[in-house]
């Protein structure tokens, strides 16, 4: 009798664990954010030369790493969300970290950079890592989207 009363009370505390882990997950993904980024290699002429895109899941505060390696080009860079509470605004922290070796030269550089960028929800922002309009012949672009999980849910 004791047996059957304690296995019927271990089974309820399961399954009531169960239950608190599943709104526990609803409750953070209705706080989920999703990261659409689009990265591209411009030319001086505007040609594109390479590109691809990647959609992240996160949530507010938790970085999205994004990393571009190259020959002599290696750029890290965490965007991390925060959404403000019941608005369509969000701050997005971009930490970039970049490695650069001179092809003429062979000397190595280290560059960080520290970014807040305030963004509405469903903008589209530009980033350039490498910045704009230096003498470089290649900028490197990452096109930023930051949407709600939801509204992913609801275009699939």
């Amino acid at each position: 009798m004791i047996m059957r009363l304690f296995a019927f009370l271990f089974g309820m505390v399961l399954v009531s664990g169960v239950f608190a882990q599943e709104e526990d997950l609803s409750q953070m993904l209705d706080k989920a954010l999703v990261l659409n980024i689009n990265t591209k290699l411009v030319s001086e002429a505007n040609k594109v030369n390479w590109s691809f895109s990647v959609t992240k899941i996160t949530i507010p505060g938790k970085p999205v790493a994004v990393q571009l390696n190259g020959k002599n080009l290696k750029v890290y860079i965490n965007f991390t969300p925060y959404k403000e509470e019941k608005e369509q605004k969000a701050i997005l922290v971009a930490q970039g970290q970049i490695w650069l070796q001179e092809t003429s030269t062979g000397e190595g550089k280290y560059l960080t950079t520290l970014k807040t960028i305030p963004v509405a929800i469903g903008e589209k922002i530009k980033y350039y890592p490498l910045g704009v309009g230096d003498s470089s012949e290649y900028t490197i672009e990452l096109e930023i989207e930051i949407i709600p999980y939801s509204d992913l849910k609801k275009s699939k």
